[in-house]
């Protein structure tokens, strides 16, 4: 692992730990459990500081340690990513979380049951997903790109259920950082998806990865129960896996592959072609 990605890896496990300390503080000292409302105190001003600076800190190596890469090596970055372990974790995590979804579609009534049903079964896919981005199957640019885009969609559907099991709750200390941690994880997987059709945002896809992790980690502590916890897990560790690629040496894409008769290419743009001297004075 290089050094730059020890160094990521180090700084999200701080920001986690710090984070989870005072949210665990904030929680048992400011938060009225009858009415979901927490007083805003001193720890939870620590709290907001600790988020600012962790999205300064990302934001500022990552300037640093990806500016001029911007190349179309990237089309490589999270196909066959090398993390197989933390790939196992999450699927794990998100098929426990769906199991115990189905659990709550079963104990339900009416048409609300519809929306643990749909959760279990994006979590199931979501996290076969990104499994699979580890495997031989994905290397063509379809494949990598439906890999990629399955945990965007379970994302998303967790975020509509999050805000529907609270919007009638005015709890915005509770619930401000599950959210923000939705949406930073929702835009950095939408945008290390984009990397399997040319779209190379490493920058921005780092930032919200970076800031995501720590924010997904606190989290745990407010899911309303098991399954949403695994969920937050399995997105945190996503996002910190995330990081931890782009920050690793770049590879070249995949040669060609025979696919079902025809010649599959490396999705590198290729060059336009220059009129020659003899081409521009017979145009003329």
């Amino acid at each position: 692992m290089q050094k730059n990605a020890r160094i990521f890896l180090g700084l999200t496990l701080v920001f986690s730990a710090l984070g989870l300390l005072l949210r665990r503080i904030e929680l048992n000292t400011a938060l009225d459990a009858s009415t979901m409302l927490m007083d805003f105190r001193p720890v939870s001003a620590l709290l907001l500081a600790l988020s600012v600076l962790a999205a300064a800190v990302f934001f500022l190596l990552g300037r640093t340690w990806l500016s001029g890469k911007e190349t179309a090596e990237y089309g490589r970055v999270f196909y066959g990513k090398g993390l197989l372990a933390v790939s196992c974790a999450v699927l794990a995590l998100m098929l426990a979380g769906s199991l115990l979804c189905l659990r709550s579609w079963k104990a339900s009534s009416g048409p609300e049951r519809i929306f643990p049903a749909l959760l279990a079964l994006l979590g199931v896919l979501g996290g076969a997903g990104w499994f699979t981005l580890d495997l031989e199957a994905t290397q063509s640019g379809k494949g990598r790109f439906s890999a990629a885009a399955l945990p965007v969609l379970f994302t998303a559907f967790f975020l509509v259920t999050f805000y529907k099991t609270y919007a009638h709750q005015p709890a915005l200390l509770y619930t401000l950082y599950p959210f923000l941690a939705l949406c930073c994880a929702l835009a950095a997987l939408h945008l290390a998806a984009g990397f399997t059709v040319g779209k190379y945002r490493a920058l921005w896809t780092f930032f919200f990865s970076g800031l995501g992790a720590p924010l997904c980690a606190v989290s745990v502590l407010s899911a309303p129960d098991v399954a949403h916890k695994l969920f937050f897990a399995a997105l945190a560790l996503m996002l910190a896996a995330q990081g931890v690629c782009l920050l690793q040496p770049l590879r070249p894409l995949p040669p060609a592959k025979e696919n079902g008769g025809e010649a599959e290419t490396a999705e590198v743009p290729a060059p336009e072609a220059s009129e020659t001297p003899a081409q521009e004075k017979k145009d003329e």
